[in-house]
């Protein structure tokens, strides 16, 4: 593995460490806020946010993997 190899696959790892710490941030927010009906309704309309993210982010790689590139990417791995 090259020099470049090795720091972008350390890139994508802090990047997946910082989703999953971002992601037990929100849900330690979201149990905090439950507790009031009036942020009950604003946690769930910014879960259905949340929610399409995560579709648009999930899209957007199935995209890229079905690509040329992605295709080529895929055949060297």
């Amino acid at each position: 593995m090259t020099t470049d190899e090795q720091t972008t696959e350390e890139a994508w790892r802090e990047v997946g460490g910082q989703f999953q710490a971002l992601g037990e941030s929100l849900a330690q927010a979201f149990r905090t806020a439950w507790e009031s009906e009036e942020n009950r309704q604003h946690l769930q309309n910014m879960r259905a946010g949340l929610e399409a993210m995560v579709d648009e982010v999930d899209q957007a790689i199935k995209d890229a993997s079905a690509s040329p590139e992605g295709q080529k990417v895929r055949q060297e791995a």
